[in-house]
Order: C-alpha cells, then structure tokens, then sequence
C-alpha cells in the first residue's frame, strides 16, 4: 500500500480534540487564501492519528455517472455511505480512488429528501436557485432545523433529545422497517440513520487508483480577466468566438461525466486546432492529468493523441475507448503489446532453457502427474489455459493403506493442477512490474488484453496438451459422496492429455453411452484415450454435483445474471448475433472444483500466515440494502427472505420451483424474450406459442428478481487478514467471510495467468511449502 499523498500540512495543535476534526467545510474555505480552490491535504502524521482515533475514515470514492457533485464512499464501520458533495469536497479525487475523509459536524449532515417540509423545501428552492457550481444541493440538519424546528421536533422526536449522542455512534442500528411512510410521525419512529446521512469531505488521497487519461472534447477557453472559471457545465459554454487567437488555454470536456475537466496549455494543442478550433468540435482526444494544484479549479494536463481515425469502424473505436478509460492511453495501437524491456526480459531470460525438457533437476523436485488422465476445459477459443483437472479411483491397496492411518472411506484422488506461473516471473523483475500494473487480463467480446506477455500466458505457462508443465496443485481425497478427507499442496508437473472446450465437456455429459473416437475431439494429445477422458468427465461431474448440493444446502447463494454471448463473422469480427448465455453442467463443473481449490489454499493461507494471507471477503449486505429490496420485490408480488444468503437463495428456489441444494437456470426459449425485445423475430420449433410465451414472461419476472437482489449486493474484495481491525466490545465484527459462497476463508489461487491477485497467492504458498519443508514437515 503506497503512502498516503499530501502536499502541505494541515494538522492543529490538538489533533485528538475533537472539535478541531470536526471543523465544517467553510471553516476550512476561510482559511484558504484567496486563489487557493482546494483545501490543502493533511500529512501523514495528522491522518495516521485521525484513523487510530476513529476521526478519519479511509474508502473508495464513487461519483454517481448521472450527477457528478454527488460522491460516496462505503461506511467501514457501518450501514449507510457517507455523502461527499461537490466538487470541492472531493478535493480533487477521482472516481475509484482510495480517500481519506473527515466526517463534517451533525449539523452539516444531510436530511434526504423525502422527509424534507414543505416550508423547508420553498425555503431550498429560493435559497439554492443560484447554487454555486460544483456544490450539491442538499438540506443539512442545521438548515432544517433552522427553518421550521416544529416539524424537525416532530420528526426527530425520539432522539432529538439525545440526538448528537445519537448521530455520532457509527453502529448503525438493525430495526430497521421495510414498510412505506407516509407521515412524520411514522418517519418519526424510524432509526436516525434512515432519515439523514453522514457527509464528508477529502482531506488526501490515500491511493491513487484511478488512471487519470480520458476521451473528451477540446474547445479554446477565452482569456478574460472579468470571466471567472466555472466548474458548472452549463455555465462554462460561451460566446467568445473559438478561433479568436485571444485564447491561451483549451479546456478538454471528459465524454463521462465523472471526470473532472482538464485544461491544456495552446504550445500542446495541435497546430490545425489552434488555426480552426471550430472545426474540431466533433473531433475527441486522448488527455492525460499531469497535475491539480491547489489554485486551479481545473485539473492541468496534456494531450496524448487523437482519439480514433475516420478508418475506424464503431466496434474499434469504442474498443479503444474502452481501453483508454482502463489505463492505455495508446488504446488499441498498444494495449495487446507490452514494452520492449518486458519483451527483451522475457525472450532472453524466460524463455530459453525454460521449458521442463531443460530443467531436470527442478522436475525431480515436483510431484509428478504426468501419468495421470489430466486434460483442461476452457473456452473454445481460449488461449491462456490456467488449470487442469485429473480424477482416478483409488486401488484397494492405497485404501486400505489409507484405512490403517485413520483415514476411511477415501475412494477418489481429484488433482486440481494450476499453471505455475510464480516460477517464471520473480518478484520485482520486468514482467512481474508490468503484470501488477495491469493487474488483470481484459477480455473483450472479440479481443483479449493479455496480463503477461503471449510468450508467457499463451504458451510457456499455458497448460497446452502435448507438452510438460510446471504447475501448482491441490489434490483432494474424496469420499464417494464427495466428502473431502485429506487435502494435499505443491508443485508439480503434469502432461495435458486434451484441450477440452465447454462444448466437449457438456457432450460427453449428454451422452455418456456414445462411442467416441478421437476424431471427435478438435485438441486431444495423439495416443490418449478419448474414452478414459470421457471416464473422467463423467466422474468429476458426479463428485461435482454432490459437493455443490451440500454447499448450496449449507446456505450459498447463487444470483444467475443473463448474459449475452455474440456471434461473431469470422472474417469480421464484428457481431452477426446476439444470445443469451446458457450456463451449462460442464461450467458448473469446472466452477465447483475451483471453488474448492481456491477455498483449500485461502484455509491453508489464513491458518500458516495469519499477518500477511491474502484473501478475498464478500461483506454481507446492509440491513438497508436488503430491506430496500425487499420493499421493492413486495411492489410486484414477491416476497423473498433477506435474512441470509441462504434464506434468499431458500426464497429463489420457491419462486422457481427449484429442489433445495439446486440453483435455477434460465432456458433457452429466453432468447425469444430478448429477441422481441431487440425487434428481432426468432423462429420457435415450440408449437405451443402462449405456453411457451407465460413460461417465458415468468422467467423474466424472475429474472428482474435476480436483477433487483444483485443491486442490493456489495461487491467482494482483496484484503490483507493482519490487516482485520481489532475486536473490541464497541466495534462490530468485521467479515472476513464470502458471505454468497458461504465459506470462512476464500481467495483466488486458480487463474495466475490472467489476475495478478492469484500470483501473489501463489508466493504466499510457495513460502509455506519451503518454510514446512525446512522445518521437516
């Protein structure tokens, strides 16, 4: 975690008065001196006594995309978001980025709308008809109470008694109704919490996480002394003629709305732009912020490049806006490309001598499982193949060795075997800086930009049949009703004996009886025996099946988003059909195993390296968010348990008409849904067209069901367990669980090829492997 970024010191004499943390955003505008725009960000020494007195809070900085003054970060402590509003209260944060806050004083927090009086709203309505650009207009508790107390009394009658007391304790209460109010003395009788809400202001920027380039448009910015600069969109249009040479500076408007405006200097604009500014109006650019001083509204930048060429058709040009808004200021001329340093480390250092032919020493150190049926199942196109799979029956002989060591019943090895790739890229070295600055893998419909360099994530660490390959691997003892017995970690070396795709995988599930040949299979090994794969398959998806019914009647929670799948032309690449993606047994299949692997290491991780393990937590919901929902569904007529992730996925069962321990799965005949939708007509072979129409149009309710409960869900997240709060009586917990798969401990360990994150797994096990072979374990 970088340190934190400030520029001057902002820290009073007491710091752990409170008072002086809780002073208002005016309070801190007095004192800026008269160019100074933004509030000067605290130092290190102020913010780190401000998060260990619990003045300060530390989140991620979300800017609502249809409302750019309106900004939130996540309560760490409790249940409602803290509202940063305005512009200048961001204080020159961008969207996604890590930020200190300071809570504002009770009287400047927010009363939302919908308890707001009449007279308190005619009072806004002239008070805020000339807002100042770039504030959010909202209604403070001070200002309620300020212009009608009699109704603030009322509404506040059950705490205004204690009411700071109250609004200063961060435990959010839970008895929080779901039913409508339509009176203040029914608002009256709600928690504190669901009638106004915390604001905050940045006082640093923690992190910077946002890449700072975007796409916009450039237009000259007139000089005048008596024009001010106006952080408003509205206000900032003018009529200054733009090729009036007067102009000094352009002014590049981000196409999203939550990026902040960028001026850039006339010496950088383009020399046609500078001659005839009127003619670019249609034309974007790339720009990137060099910097955002205190004294400017308007962050300062450069102009990277022209976005798009007249030759560019819409996929490739929206391709590449993409890719610039995700860090690649190049876009599509480099994003699948890597620097020539990386590529030179890598063709000279990596590469030769790599391959397991050359290193036979280091394969006399890994468990072998080159003599076993292992074979991958991945996409049909996919390139950079992660994890392999391998399943035998135990002989009678290993079983009763395995009897005889107080471990009965065992009757399946299950090998989950994961590309190696923590042997070829060393910490610090060029491939491993470039890997963690791009942290993931984007696959696109018809692209993919690719974490590591190809040589390494399509081809020397790919799992590719035909070839030895370094790997890292769980491997399971099984019962036969796939309860787990033991659990075994190391490196490896396996030989892939197929490149199933998802298509193979669900055809040998289908028709388990067929004779296959090997001519059936597009990517199998010469001289591997199709039928011992197809073996393997089935008895994967047998153990499979048993293992995701317990873990669902345990109390997960699975929420089948309809996503769509695109036919592409094949000399194209553009799209020539649209469906939605039906999720299959074989996905499930491979799904389950790798939740169990990547739950085996977080496990092995959070009980060998209890300060440092790196793990991944899905928080619950809030109350709030669950009963919003909640309140939401009963509008249309369905009632769902939020109680817990199980008692939600309990209540989808029964809507569907889905068995306990199973998940519902939209059919096929959706597409005909989405079809009409699109203006599309599908030809059904279904003869019984208004049967098949109701059953559809309850998938859709079902559907928007799903979609309503997804919004309610937090998004999971990497944490560091020596990083867990401390417990006190005061605090609550904080979840370290993934609250949907409903497991203790969860991490990503089995895609180190395309996510950093499973990389940095990857050397956590590897050092508990060396420390515990060190150590004769």
């Amino acid at each position: 975690m970088t340190k934190s970024t400030h520029i001057k010191s902002k820290r009073n004499s007491n710091p752990n008065r409170p008072g002086n943390w809780r002073k208002n955003s005016s309070e801190f505008s007095r004192g800026r001196s008269g160019k100074q725009k933004y509030d000067s960000y605290w130092d290190e020494v102020a913010i780190a006594d401000g998060l260990s007195s619990g003045a300060l809070l530390i989140g991620q900085l979300r800017i609502n995309p249809k409302n750019y003054v309106d900004a939130y970060i996540n309560h760490p402590k409790g249940d409602a978001d803290v509202f940063i509003p305005g512009t200048r209260a961001r204080n020159r944060s961008l969207n996604g980025d890590l930020v200190v806050v300071c809570l504002e004083p009770v009287k400047n927090w927010r009363v939302y709308d919908a308890f707001l009086s009449q007279k308190v709203l005619e009072w806004a309505s002239t008070a805020q008809a000339n807002l100042e650009p770039g504030k959010a207009a909202f209604i403070t508790v001070g200002e309620f109470l300020r212009h009608d107390p009699e109704c603030f009394a009322a509404l506040f009658a059950d705490i205004s008694h204690g009411l700071k007391e109250h609004l200063a304790n961060w435990v959010d209460p839970t008895n929080l109704s779901d039913e409508s109010v339509t009176s203040v003395s029914e608002a009256a009788r709600l928690p504190w919490w669901q009638l106004i809400q915390r604001v905050g202001r940045v006082v640093a920027i923690h992190r910077r996480l946002n890449p700072r380039i975007c796409v916009g448009y450039l237009r000259p910015l007139p000089s005048s002394s008596s024009q001010k600069l106006k952080e408003s969109k509205e206000k900032e249009e003018t009529t200054t003629s733009p090729s009036s040479s007067a102009w000094q500076l352009a002014l590049l408007s981000p196409t999203d709305s939550r990026m902040c405006r960028i001026v850039i200097p006339r010496s950088l604009c383009p020399q046609d732009f500078v001659r005839q500014p009127e003619t670019f109006k249609l034309v974007r650019f790339v720009a990137q912020i060099t910097d955002w001083p205190e004294d400017s509204l308007y962050a300062k930048g450069r102009l990277v490049r022209r976005f798009g060429e007249e030759t560019m058709n819409y996929i490739d040009a929206e391709t590449d806006r993409i890719l610039v808004n995700a860090g690649f200021a190049l876009g599509l001329e480099v994003a699948t490309s890597f620097p020539e340093a990386v590529e030179t480390y890598v063709s000279a250092k990596i590469l030769p001598h790599s391959s397991p032919a050359d290193l036979t020493a280091e394969c006399a150190r890994r468990r072998d499982f080159r003599d076993q049926c292992v074979f991958t199942i991945d996409p049909r196109t996919a390139r950079d193949l992660d994890d392999a799979l391998h399943v035998r029956r135990l002989l009678p002989s290993e079983v009763a060795r395995l009897d005889a060591k107080g471990i009965r019943g065992a009757a399946f090895e299950v090998g989950v075997h994961i590309a190696d790739v923590s042997f070829y890229v060393r910490p610090e070295d060029p491939v491993d800086v470039e890997a963690a600055s791009r942290a993931t893998s984007i696959y696109l419909v018809q692209l993919c930009v690719p974490m590591l360099p190809r040589g390494l994530c399509e081809d020397l660490c790919s799992l590719h049949p035909g070839g030895d390959k370094f790997t890292f691997s769980v491997v399971f003892l099984l019962t036969k009703d796939a309860r787990m017995l033991t659990k075994w970690f190391g490196r490896s070396i396996i030989h892939s004996r197929a490149k199933l795709s998802y298509e193979d995988a669900q055809a040998f599930l289908d028709d388990p009886d067929r004779d296959w040949q090997p001519s059936d299979l597009a990517n199998l090994e010469g001289g591997a025996d199709v039928k011992e794969i197809c073996r393997s398959v089935l008895t994967l998806n047998e153990l499979a099946v048993k293992m995701r019914a317990r873990r669902f009647e345990s109390g997960a929670l699975q929420l089948n988003q309809v996503k769509p799948t695109f036919t592409l032309m094949e000399t194209t690449s553009l799209p020539v059909g649209v469906a939605p993606f039906i999720v299959r047994p074989a996905n499930r299949l491979v799904e389950e195993w790798m939740l169990a692997a990547n739950e085996a290491v977080a496990d092995l991780l959070a009980s060998r390296l209890p300060r440092t393990a790196f793990l991944r937590r899905h928080p619950p919901p809030t109350t709030k968010q669950t009963l919003d929902a909640r309140s939401l569904l009963r509008i249309i007529g369905v009632d769902v348990n939020v109680t817990s992730a199980g008692s939600i996925q309990s209540s989808l069962n029964r809507l569907s008409g889905c068995v306990s321990g199973t998940t519902w799965q939209h059919s096929d005949n959706l597409a005909e849904l989405c079809a009409s939708m699109m203006g599309c007509t599908v030809k059904s072979n279904n003869s019984n067209v208004v049967a098949v129409k109701e059953e559809t149009m309850e998938e859709a309710r079902l559907l928007a069901t799903l979609n309503i409960l997804t919004r309610c869900m937090n998004l999971a997240e990497y944490y560091c367990l020596g990083a867990v709060p401390n417990r006190s009586m005061k605090s609550p917990p904080f979840y370290t669980g993934h609250y949907a798969l409903n497991m203790t401990n969860y991490t990503h360990f089995t895609s180190p090829i395309r996510r950093y994150a499973d990389l940095i797994v990857h050397r956590q096990l590897a050092l508990i492997l060396a420390t515990a072979s060190e150590r004769g374990e």
